[in-house]
């Protein structure tokens, strides 16, 4: 019933001998399924106020999440064009190396909005969690490990990109960045985890 022709070929996509959909794609995907097991969490807890208060965040962020997955796809092709570009004259050679710091600025936005999303949905998580119905905790724990998940396959792909830049500022901004959302995910999946096992039953 849910394992689907697109959802076949999109994972068959995935190990294909193709460059996309690659690990920002799938670590896209990865966080909008954290997202839809908080919901479904959520849904199964409304009449607790916590709980319930954070199935709408939840759905945003696995709203925003989704189209990621393709974005990621777009501004890979995007640097992948510019890669080919010809570099014979000194010319082509400064115009190349201009679309392509360009270009790497791209296609490290995307994993970074997704990252930052992921922090966000983590964050509701743990809000939440206090009224979750502990029947769905289990749920709980794969939303939190897929949040989490996600994250650092997203941060690979800021990373790698984030070395072909130039621009000292800009890096250096982007890694003071990376370097605080990875604490903030450290801290709330360690703490919502170490709830969720509390929970389970023994």
């Amino acid at each position: 019933m849910y394992l689907t022709e697109a959802l076949v070929d999109f994972v068959e996509s995935c190990a294909a001998r193709e460059p996309t959909p690659g690990g920002g794609a799938v670590s896209a995907l990865v966080g909008a399924l954290g997202a839809s097991m908080g919901e479904m969490a959520a849904v199964f807890s409304d009449k607790d106020e916590k709980a319930a208060a954070c199935l709408d965040e939840l759905r945003q962020v696995r709203e925003a999440l989704l189209p990621l997955v393709e974005s990621d796809c777009e501004v890979y092709e995007k640097m992948r064009q510019v890669l080919a570009l010809p570099k014979k004259t000194l010319e082509e050679k400064r115009r190349r190396r201009e679309l392509l710091q360009r270009a790497c600025k791209g296609a490290l936005g995307v994993p970074l909005q997704g990252a930052r999303l992921c922090v966000e949905g983590l964050g509701v998580l743990d809000a939440g969690l206090a009224g979750m119905n502990r029947n769905l905790i289990s749920d709980v724990g794969c939303a939190a490990l897929f949040f989490a998940s996600s994250f650092r396959g997203l941060m690979y792909n800021v990373i790698i990109n984030l070395s072909y830049i130039d621009e000292e500022d800009f890096v250096a901004r982007i890694r003071v960045e990376c370097r605080d959302l990875g604490s903030r995910v450290e801290i709330l999946e360690s703490k919502i985890l170490e709830k969720v096992d509390e929970q389970l039953p023994t």
